[in-house]
Parts: structure tokens; sequence; C-alpha cells
């Protein structure tokens, strides 16, 4: 099964964190530890065959597709073919807190109305730009 990034995430790589930003809910994300290494193998064209097998010493087949239902619920990826389990985030992210899997995936929505803000579209019948 292939993994993709969904249409409507950004992500950028700073040090040993990648903060991806879904664009549609104006959440964003840290992903740190294995969590960095997921999304780049995803980035890299990894399958779910082959993070499965990346990960072996570090997670059982179950870690990782419950942090892929994770990243898929959050609207981060898509993965062709396959309905993920579909439980809440918060119980997802439970289930990996109690594992050996250290994926850490933090969600914030502190910036929403600021990331959701679209200043081209959203002007008056006078239209942007305007000169003072």
């Amino acid at each position: 099964m292939s993994i993709s990034i969904a249409k409507n995430v950004i992500h950028d790589a700073f040090n040993k964190e990648i903060v991806v930003v879904n664009l549609s809910t104006g959440s964003y994300y840290s992903l740190t530890t294995l969590a960095y290494k997921v999304w780049k193998a995803i980035c890299d064209g990894a399958s779910k065959d082959s993070l499965h097998e990346m990960f072996r010493n570090n997670a059982s087949d179950e870690n990782v597709e419950t942090f892929l239902a994770l990243l898929a619920h959050e609207g981060l990826v898509n993965v062709d073919g396959e309905i993920l389990n579909p439980i809440n985030a918060e119980e997802l992210s439970c289930v990996l807190d109690s594992t050996p899997f250290q994926a850490t995936l933090e969600k914030h929505t502190d910036a929403e109305e600021l990331l959701l803000i679209d200043p081209i579209h959203e002007v008056d019948a006078g239209g942007w730009p305007r000169s003072a």
C-alpha cells in the first residue's frame, strides 16, 4: 500500500523536528523521535510494508499501523486502498503512549484562526490591494 502526504499539508524539517501544517484545519504538529523518521520515510516514498520493516526493532506492526491511523485521522496522510482504524485521536495517542514505539506527534491548535486567514479572497467590494 502506498502512503502519501495529503494535498492540504505543508511541512518543513528543523534539526530533529518536523513541523507539519494542515491547511484545511489550521492545526499544526510537531513530529520528533520516531515520528520524525516515519514522516521522512513517507516523504521518501516508503510503503506500509517498508515502514514495518524499517521499524521492526522499535515497534510491532500494530504500533506502526496505529501511528499511520493517527496521521490519517488528522488528515496528514493518505493510505491508498485501505480504511484505517477509525477510533478517535485521543485513543490513538493513548495506545501509542502505552507502547515502546516512541513516536511523538504533538498537535497545536492555538494558531488555527491565523493559519486559516485568506486575505486575498476575504475582501470587500473595494478589492485588494487598495491604497490608503
